[in-house]
């Protein structure tokens, strides 16, 4: 018996005849792609800086959307608009490095994780671009946001011609799709290109997976700087010398140790707490109405008139 054989015997005696395996399941083929991801970020440094603020504020502004029958922004746009605030002001922290060069880019992109309700339970989490949110204002990046989120699960869930073409691309062999990338990074304009790309922010939340119990989470990524929403939960909180219950978010900045310093990070963490606990940017919210108060707003305006007109 060679020691081939032998390897193989024992694989499937571990593997096919195991009484303690409950299945075999292949591996789903976009999670394939995950995998290629993360091989790009082995050359990153992450430093991670975790920290808490305080969002009263903001879920307050939200209740009240909500009891208004108003439609209120989303978590995730309300905290992309705040790192636009904070970033537009320390462009620097989102550099990327290009051979032995920093890019620093002169808008703040963002790139935020969606989970489509394509492939089963699970989903499929695809990346989304989203740009220049230093210069757009909070209505418009909630907007913006929830319609191309819809769109692409949308687009995700019918199986368009796009979405298939990705799903075959992850279906090749790996040292095919590394052989690939490998081939792209040889041409200066595509390289160029991804360089380009990875000076963006990335952004993804975990907070609805928390359940009000709060929590951090550290990613493994290949852009210079990202930010992970956690856990969204109430605790006390020191306010004008007095402890009081506040809603407090989680959040974790991960930064490339090449490119930024843990205390440049930490100040980073500061003013971005600073800018969430203001809630300033929510004065930019225009209140979008659902169909029902546009309705009653209508009759309110309409018996106005009326008694003006008397």
């Amino acid at each position: 018996m060679t020691h081939d054989e032998s390897l193989t015997r024992r694989d499937e005696n571990e593997i096919a005849f195991d009484d303690d395996l409950r299945e075999i399941k292949p591996l789903v083929p976009y999670r394939r792609l995950l995998d290629d991801g993360l091989r790009l970020s082995k050359g990153k440094h992450n430093l991670h800086v975790i920290g808490s603020c305080d969002i009263s504020k903001f879920t307050e502004f939200s209740r009240q959307c909500v009891a208004n029958r108003q439609r209120p922004p989303s978590l995730v746009a309300y905290f992309a608009r705040c790192v636009g605030v904070v970033l537009s002001e320390n462009p620097e922290r989102m550099a990327s490095l290009y051979k032995d060069k920093l890019l620093v880019p002169r808008h703040v992109n963002v790139v935020l994780t969606v989970v489509t309700g394509a492939g089963g339970d699970e989903g499929i989490p695809l990346l989304m671009p989203f740009e220049k949110v230093d210069e757009k204002n909070l209505t418009e990046i909630s907007h913006e946001m929830t319609e191309a989120i819809r769109g692409l699960r949308r687009r995700a869930v019918s199986g368009e011609k796009g979405y298939q073409i990705a799903m075959k691309f992850s279906s090749l062999p790996g040292w095919m799709r590394r052989g690939l990338y490998g081939a792209s990074g040889l041409v200066p304009k595509w390289r160029r290109g991804m360089a380009k790309h990875l000076s963006s922010v990335f952004i993804t939340s975990i907070t609805q997976f928390s359940d009000g119990r709060g929590g951090w989470g550290f990613p493994i990524t290949p852009y210079s700087l990202g930010f992970t929403i956690g856990g969204l939960s109430k605790r006390p909180w020191v306010v004008d010398d007095q402890v009081v219950v506040r809603e407090c978010l989680d959040v974790t900045i991960t930064v490339d140790h090449i490119i930024t310093d843990g205390g440049n990070a930490c100040i980073l963490a500061t003013k971005l707490g600073d800018e969430l606990e203001s809630g300033r940017v929510l004065a930019e919210y225009e209140l979008p109405t659902t169909r029902r108060s546009r309705k009653k707003l209508e009759v309110e305006q309409t018996t106005s008139d009326a008694e003006h007109a008397e």
